[in-house]
């Protein structure tokens, strides 16, 4: 009964990150006055004052999670 209500969490925790991550990286854009639709805009807003690679992380330990949550049977 447990598995179910992980998995959910999961699956929260990895639309957070990919949501948190993009927030960073408009709100660097911003801060920057650069375009995101070029590599160096792009690029700069990635390594700004705001957490996009935290935001990212966030996303990438609720993936493996997921996933190893879905495989694993009892």
């Amino acid at each position: 009964w447990v598995r179910y209500p992980f998995l959910l969490w999961m699956l929260v925790s990895v639309l957070t990150g990919i949501v948190g991550a993009y927030y960073h990286l408009l709100w660097n854009a911003q801060d920057a006055e650069v375009s995101l639709w070029s590599l160096k805009g792009f690029l700069e807003a990635f390594e700004g004052s705001r957490p996009v690679l935290a935001a990212l992380a966030h996303t990438h330990v609720g993936a493996v999670a997921f996933v190893v949550g879905i495989t694993i049977r009892d």
